[in-house]
């Protein structure tokens, strides 16, 4: 997949169509620059992390295509609200769920542990069991 073909996947009209008419024209302001500078740079954030896992040769189909259109627009909203200064994360983590859903990425497969699961702890001493010595207590009344 070429970042051509990304960038066509990827437009202003869908960003638009993913977003309140409101908060798309707070966020698209002027000339309308930043709009077309926030979809070219989700498409290569897409190029870079289809690159990056090993899949920017892979031949996607048309479904695949479109999850891939989803991502983008998500980041591509991530990046508009940057312009802003605008906290929207939801976005960026909503983009990398919907690539990594196509490309059968578990967050575990990017390096991140998990923890499962109950721990032991043994040493030199583990074995040792110890056993207190029986004796009865009376009470005197």
């Amino acid at each position: 997949m070429t970042l051509d073909e990304l960038k066509s996947l990827v437009t202003p009209e869908g960003v638009q169509r993913a977003l309140d008419n409101q908060i798309y024209d707070s966020l698209v302001y002027g000339d309308g620059h930043n709009i077309t500078d926030s979809c070219n740079s989700a498409a290569v954030w897409c190029y870079g992390y289809l690159a990056k896992t090993g899949n920017i040769n892979r031949a996607f189909n048309a479904s695949d295509k479109e999850v891939l259109s989803a991502a983008m627009v998500q980041m591509a909203i991530y990046k508009l609200g940057a312009h802003h200064f605008f906290n929207l994360e939801d976005p960026e983590e909503l983009a990398y769920a919907l690539i990594d859903s196509i490309l059968g990425i578990n967050k575990d497969d990017t390096g991140t542990s998990t923890y499962v699961g109950a721990a032991v702890a043994k040493d030199e001493k583990s074995n040792i069991v110890h056993k207190p010595g029986r004796r009865f207590a009376f009470w005197r009344h």
